[in-house]
């Protein structure tokens, strides 16, 4: 998904006429810390809460000093490009122009939180099984043999450095709720199972063991 298709129609500009009562209200309905100022068609700056808070209320956008603080995006960027720079400038608001530096509107982190979930699979059906591991022993070609002896398929896969920045946190999206057969081939192969749904992993594995002897006495 592309920034231009995530435009905020919330969000709209600020001009140099406008005061700063005007930005700081606006901020308040939004729940934002900045908003961007345009002239015509073109990004002039981003103004930040914090700047304004101890100007007089009646003075105008237009007459503020120093640098003016312009971050942007361009429309044709990957979504996730936004997600970064939103993260690395501590930003509500990103503002998004085309190639000829036209604004087209902003970003927000709300929009950006939407596609996000769905590239991380966050709001799919089936269970969701983390794994950690030392980043020289992930394999995907394995973890996905494992996940396929037991009739499953992975149906998103993202991998996180673990807090402590030693490990490696595999998250797994599966395509059914019930991995007890899973769980216990992860744990015959070695891997530390961080998190799965459901059951305590014990009694996942008991009554796995239960069905296999029963299958066997039937047989």
């Amino acid at each position: 998904m592309l920034c231009r298709q995530l435009i905020s129609a919330e969000v709209l500009p600020l001009s140099a006429s406008d005061t700063i009562g005007t930005a700081l209200q606006r901020m308040a309905e939004l729940g934002i810390r900045q908003l961007p100022v345009t002239a015509g068609e073109r990004l002039q700056s981003l103004v930040w809460e914090d700047a304004l808070l101890d100007l007089e209320s009646d003075a105008l956008v237009g007459s503020l000093e120093g640098p003016a603080r312009s971050i942007s995006v361009q429309g044709d960027e990957p979504f996730l490009t936004a997600v970064r720079v939103c993260q690395d400038a501590i930003l509500d608001v990103l503002p998004v122009l085309d190639p000829q530096e036209t604004y087209l509107g902003v970003v927000t982190r709300q929009t950006l939180f939407q596609p996000l979930a769905r590239l991380c699979g966050a709001s799919d059906q089936g269970a969701l099984i983390v794994l950690g591991m030392a980043p020289v022993a992930y394999a995907l070609s394995d973890i996905n043999r494992i996940v396929e002896s037991n009739d499953a398929v992975i149906t998103h896969l993202n991998t996180l450095p673990d807090p402590e920045g030693t490990g490696l946190q595999v998250y797994l999206r599966l395509n059914r709720g019930d991995v007890a057969s899973i769980l216990a081939s992860f744990r015959r192969h070695d891997y530390e199972v961080l998190y799965h749904p459901g059951e305590d992993w014990f009694q996942d594995e008991l009554r796995l063991n239960l069905e296999n002897l029963l299958t066997y006495l039937n047989v």
